[in-house]
């Protein structure tokens, strides 16, 4: 996320969508974090569970502020079970859509353009 700060919004959005989650009543992961190989990220904003992804593939050429999003480590099986619960996908979605129209009424997304 550092090298995209320069696109604001994008940390702004991140910390959003983590902070309706845990309204969601989802909690963070501090997998990426883990001091293994491959991981070991620092936190952008540890207590929306946003971590820092310098030079990540997916993000690395957008033109616009953008982020990566994901629902789940599915290396951990209870994680897997639970994702496949309609109920908690339907949470989920609710508490990104609830985060990026936030967003996009204060214009954090709009005016970063």
């Amino acid at each position: 996320m550092r090298r995209r700060s320069k696109k604001r919004g994008t940390a702004r959005g991140s910390s959003a969508i983590g902070a309706a989650l845990r309204r969601a009543g989802f909690t963070p992961s501090r997998y990426h974090a883990d001091p293994v190989l491959g991981e070991n990220r620092p936190f952008a904003d540890e207590e929306n569970g946003v971590h820092y992804f310098d030079n990540l593939a997916v993000l690395r050429s957008a033109r616009i502020p953008a982020l990566l999003f994901e629902a789940g480590v599915i290396v951990h099986r209870e994680e897997e079970l639970r994702m496949r619960d309609p109920a908690v996908r339907a949470r989920i979605a609710s508490g990104v859509v609830e985060a990026v129209a936030s967003c996009v009424e204060r214009s954090s997304w709009k005016s970063a353009r």
